[in-house]
């Protein structure tokens, strides 16, 4: 009977035991659902605060919606009015504006509606994919884009007569063997697409005529573009129209240039020199396809061209080596652009809208941004788009000597961040397009951040690595500081090239939309300024 009640005593204490705890679950349960519901509770009130904030925009929009119509109707009113000249400026103004806030509202509505998660360094990872008020129509060419009339069949694939008659004379007095005895009727000439500065043929002799030597059967002429390396050709803007040639195109800058040549044909660096004068140069044909601008994203086509970068850098050249030539150029450019005048409508409407930059003012800014950026100096190339890199032809595709650079007139010693920027800036464009204007600038495609350290890191490779005890945080440190050189000197190449390609529209004779091109650069040297200053 004792024992019974000993084990009735244990199941009880043991039932008592169980209790106890299942009650401490069922409390602490108890305070993680009030907890729970504080947190919904929470939730749904950002929730609702967010739906009014919403509707408070949508009203907003509504209103400033009211708003933008008066201003359009007034502005129909001004441009049916005939009113003469005088009111074509207040009229282009007021419609920006009307853009500029509709723009503004709809981005901020749109902000608040999506994900709010996105951290700054994947805000840089698509630098030129951004900015709303960018009407793509204005610099790509569009339906109102009246220089589009003149080439509605594309770029001319002709060679006109004179110029097929000097390269055959440049040929019999430079070229050996049977260059030099072969009529008029065996030469061929062809236009070589891509040349923004110069104009490029492809001469060649007829399929039947024997070499005697070891002379070449094709060859390269260049004949030189207005813009000579860092000057405006001596023939005053103003003049240019009563064409010509000139003898004294035959300057120190195009002797040094033949200079750089010759040493980087000899160091196997560039393609042979075969003559020079003062209209142009015959150079040696590289067998080679055509460099893509899309190739550039290709991780192994990317390392190696900053493989052929930093070896670039490297080169000792007898040259001055104090980096005058960014800055100097750029001065030049910008007193010669803002002495410009243009006489057809469509020039004058899109230099018009660049001159609201205020180029001047900018320049000054981006020379203060560019001395606090640190940038060792090298002897750049300056000049790294996809039409001066050339894709070797019977090369492995697996080997690590695909390229070849050329095209060398802008080469000087820079700061190397220069040529980093320079070529990330040439991800976007595509100058194989065959309709007016010429080219076609992607944004979006400027390369990420990943894309960008895998160049630096393959660029610091080919040049040695890092320092004996670097640590892997002085690594990312010494990486993320050539990020902001590289994309800080970005703005420097926008900036250049833009001013270049303002003169290149009065003076030069190549078919291009060069103030299409100058207000892409210039609207993309806003976006990225967002970013990197």
């Amino acid at each position: 009977m004792a024992s019974n009640e000993h084990s009735w005593n244990e199941e009880r204490n043991e039932l008592l035991r169980e209790k106890e705890a299942l009650a401490e679950r069922f409390l602490s349960a108890e305070q993680k659902l009030k907890a729970t519901e504080e947190e919904l509770r929470t939730a749904a009130n950002q929730l609702q605060a967010r739906d009014e904030t919403i509707l408070q925009l949508q009203k907003t929009l509504e209103k400033k919606g009211k708003d933008i119509s008066g201003l359009q109707e007034r502005l129909c009113c001004l441009q049916t009015e005939e009113k003469g000249k005088a009111w074509k400026e207040p009229c282009e103004l007021l419609e920006d504006n009307v853009v500029d806030l509709k723009d503004q509202l709809e981005s901020k509505l749109k902000i608040n509606r999506d994900s709010e998660n996105e951290s700054a360094m994947e805000k840089k990872a698509h630098i030129a994919a951004g900015d709303s008020t960018l009407n793509l129509v204005d610099h790509e060419g569009g339906e109102d884009d009246l220089d589009a009339e003149s080439y509605p069949g594309g770029r001319s694939e002709e060679v006109d007569r004179e110029t097929k008659a000097k390269a055959f004379v440049w040929c019999q007095e430079f070229l050996s063997g049977s260059w030099k005895t072969i009529p008029e009727a065996h030469f061929q000439i062809t236009v070589v697409s891509g040349g923004l500065s110069n104009l490029l043929y492809m001469c060649t002799l007829s399929d039947h005529v024997q070499c005697v030597g070891d002379e070449p059967r094709r060859v390269l002429l260049r004949i030189y573009g207005a813009i000579r390396h860092n000057r405006v050709d001596s023939r005053s803007l103003a003049d240019e129209a009563a064409g010509g040639e000139d003898s004294s195109l035959v300057t120190f800058d195009s002797l040094m240039e033949n200079v750089m040549f010759a040493i980087l044909a000899e160091r196997t660096l560039g393609p042979k020199l075969y003559g020079t004068f003062p209209q142009g140069r015959l150079e040696q044909h590289i067998p080679n396809s055509l460099m893509r601008t899309e190739q550039f994203s290709d991780p192994s086509i990317s390392a190696e061209i900053a493989t052929q970068m930093a070896r670039f850098h490297t080169m000792v050249m007898p040259f001055n080596k104090e980096p005058k030539w960014l800055f100097e150029t750029l001065d030049t450019y910008m007193d010669k652009v803002m002495k410009l005048k243009f006489e057809r409508e469509a020039q004058v409407k899109k230099f018009k809208k660049l001159l609201k930059f205020d180029l001047p003012a900018e320049l000054e800014r981006l020379r203060e941004l560019l001395a606090a950026t640190p940038s060792p100096v090298v002897f750049c190339h300056n000049d790294m788009n996809s039409g001066n890199i050339l894709c070797l032809d019977g090369q492995d595709p697996a080997s690590t000597e695909r390229l070849r650079l050329i095209d060398f007139e802008y080469s000087s010693y820079n700061y190397r961040g220069f040529d980093f920027g320079n070529h990330f800036c040439e991800w976007m464009y595509d100058y194989t397009y065959n309709q007016w204007p010429f080219f076609k600038a992607t944004p979006d495609n400027y390369p990420t951040r990943e894309q960008q350290l895998n160049f630096i890191r393959s660029y610091l490779a080919e040049q040695g690595g890092y320092p004996d005890n670097t640590t892997q945080e002085d690594q990312t440190r010494i990486q993320e500081e050539m990020l902001i050189e590289a994309n800080r000197y970005a703005l420097a190449s926008h900036f250049f090239w833009g001013l270049w390609s303002v003169i290149q529209a009065r003076i030069s004779k190549i078919e291009f939309g060069y103030l299409n091109y100058a207000l892409s650069r210039f609207y993309s040297y806003v976006r990225l300024k967002k970013l990197f200053t």
